[in-house]
C-alpha cells in the first residue's frame, strides 16, 4: 500500500491561505507604522523624475534585499506591477504588497516565464509600470540575470534603478541579506538615471545594469555608515 506524504503541521500552517492573509496584514501595518518614524532623504536623477512623477511608465529595479522601502514611494498616478516568484515565500511576498495597492504578476525565469513576460509585456503596453529584482528570485546575490534586459528591449521602456539604505538596520540571515531599517532610523533613498537597452550586446548591458545598482546601492551604504 502506497503511503502519502504530509508535511509537518508547522509547514502545514504557515501555507495556510487565512494564516499568510493574517501574517501579511500584520507585515502591512507593521511597516506603515515603522515608515512613520523613518527620516527619509532622497537623492533622484532628474532623468528619472518623469518616470516617478508618472509622466511616463517604465520598469523600476531594485536587489531583492532592499526591496522593503519600494513601496513607500512608487509613482502614486500609475499601476505597479510586480514580478513575484511562485514559491511559496513569494505568496505571502504577494499578499503583502497587495495592501499597498500593488499588483503582481507570478513567474520566474525557471517557471511559467514565457506566460509571465507576455503579462509584463501587456502591462507595459497599456502604460503601467513594472518592478522587478534582477539577482531574483533565487541569486546569486547583487548579480543581475537576463530577464530585465530582455523585457525592456521587447518592450522599448528603460530601466530604472533604485536602491536604499538605513543608517540603523538588521541584515536577516537569507541569501538576499534581506534589510530591514529599525524604527527611527535615518533612510536615503537613490533613484539612479533610466538607461534603454539596445538591440545589440545584451551581456554588456546586463552588466551594466548590475554596476549601476551596485553603485548606487554602495553609495547608499556609505552614506549611512558616515
Amino acid at each position: 500500500m502506497e503511503k502519502t506524504f504530509r508535511l509537518p503541521w508547522r509547514k502545514r500552517v504557515f501555507k495556510h491561505p487565512v494564516f499568510q492573509d493574517i501574517i501579511a496584514w500584520m507585515i502591512f501595518i507593521i511597516m506603515k507604522l515603522c515608515w512613520f518614524s523613518y527620516r527619509i532623504e532622497k537623492q533622484i536623477h532628474p532623468g528619472s523624475l518623469p518616470y516617478l512623477q508618472g509622466t511616463d511608465n517604465g520598469i523600476f529595479c531594485f536587489w531583492h534585499g532592499r526591496m522593503i522601502a519600494f513601496p513607500f514611494f512608487k509613482p502614486s498616478s500609475r499601476v505597479m506591477h510586480v514580478l513575484i516568484s511562485l514559491h511559496r515565500d513569494g505568496e505571502l511576498i504577494a499578499k503583502v504588497i497587495r495592501h499597498f495597492s500593488i499588483r503582481t504578476i507570478r513567474g520566474s525565469s525557471s517557471r511559467c516565464a514565457r506566460a509571465a513576460t507576455r503579462q509584463l509585456l501587456d502591462q507595459l503596453k497599456a502604460g503601467d509600470n513594472i518592478s522587478i529584482t534582477p539577482d531574483g528570485p533565487r541569486g546569486p546575490v547583487f548579480q543581475a540575470e537576463k530577464g530585465a534586459i530582455l523585457l525592456a528591449k521587447l518592450a522599448g521602456k528603460p530601466l530604472i534603478p533604485v536602491s536604499f539604505s538605513a543608517q540603523r538596520a538588521r541584515r536577516l540571515r537569507t541569501w538576499d541579506r534581506f534589510m530591514i531599517p529599525l524604527p527611527f532610523s535615518k533612510l536615503l533613498l537613490i533613484v539612479d538615471a533610466p538607461f534603454f537597452v539596445s538591440e545589440h550586446d545584451s551581456h554588456a548591458q546586463r552588466l551594466q545594469l548590475e554596476q549601476r545598482l551596485n553603485a548606487i546601492t554602495n553609495q547608499a551604504d556609505s552614506a549611512m555608515k558616515a
